[in-house]
């Protein structure tokens, strides 16, 4: 059942979830009233600021259903204190811009999972660009399914490929904590897969120091008793060619365990160009 909550704001107010105050100062925009959760736009877009506080905010445009379940990964961060603690601003879109740009092809391979998305994207040649974002647990195959909770936010631009990759268990079993930076990334419909080398490891993952997270996402919309995001996050060895590292290609995951509490957003196009 989709939510509206009418709030009226100040228009330089930014909602922040957990960590309070504005963002870079890039997000909030005098003539535009940014909204709280499920308040809806009149634009078919809206424009979503997100700060992990990592020096490295992500504005995206996206459609009213990304929204929402931006809305609910930020919010989550609230209950996971040792992991990364972000904000969130929402408001109207730029004013369309007037030339168009050519779309750097990213690697994909043919996907036998349906890859028909009724997600809307933008087409504004400023927000070209795919992302990932969102956070969840699940279990994991590869370490006995033990409990663990998972921080993406993945993008690309035309400088290349940023973000983090964070994972940390959850049971007394499997305890410890991965980081990992962004190598590459993939997008085909609603499916990705994020590539990164682990800087940051310790617990039962400290021996994975140095090698690549490999981290297959599926986004099936807003999480339901019936249908959830689905996620899968392997290592394997570097090598000198670096193709582990650069290798990101959307394939089936038959290892791939339903997000339990969480959600990932997944877009072909949408992440600003800055």
């Amino acid at each position: 059942m989709k939510r509206s909550v009418v709030v009226v704001l100040p228009a330089a107010l930014v909602l922040c979830v957990a960590c309070g105050g504005a963002l870079d100062g890039q997000s909030a925009r005098p003539e535009r009233a940014p909204t709280l959760l499920g308040d809806p736009l009149p634009d078919p877009f809206s424009l979503v600021a997100i700060d992990c506080g990592d020096g490295d905010p992500l504005r995206v445009v996206v459609d009213a259903d990304a929204v929402a379940k931006l809305q609910d990964a930020v919010q989550l961060t609230i209950y996971d204190p040792l992991g990364p603690i972000c904000s969130i601003s929402v408001s109207a879109p730029p004013p369309p811009a007037p030339a168009p740009v050519v779309v750097s092809p990213t690697a994909t391979t043919a996907l036998t999972i349906d890859t028909a998305s009724t997600y809307l994207e933008t087409d504004d040649p400023r927000f070209r660009f795919p992302f990932v974002f969102g956070n969840g647990q699940y279990r994991n195959n590869h370490i006995g399914g033990c409990l663990v909770r998972s921080h993406l936010k993945a993008r690309q631009d035309r400088r290349g490929f940023r973000g983090f990759q964070e994972v940390r268990g959850l049971e007394v079993q499997c305890p410890g904590r991965v980081r990992a930076t962004v190598t590459c990334i993939a997008v085909v419909g609603n499916a990705a897969q994020i590539r990164g080398i682990i800087v940051e490891a310790d617990g039962i993952f400290a021996p994975r120091l140095g090698e690549v997270i490999i981290t297959d996402v599926v986004d099936n919309g807003r999480p339901s008793d019936t249908n959830r995001d689905l996620i899968d996050q392997k290592t394997t060895a570097r090598d000198p060619a670096g193709v582990a590292e650069n290798g990101c290609v959307v394939a089936d995951d038959p290892l791939l365990a339903p997000v339990l509490k969480g959600n990932f957003t997944v877009r072909q196009r949408g992440a600003e160009d800055d």
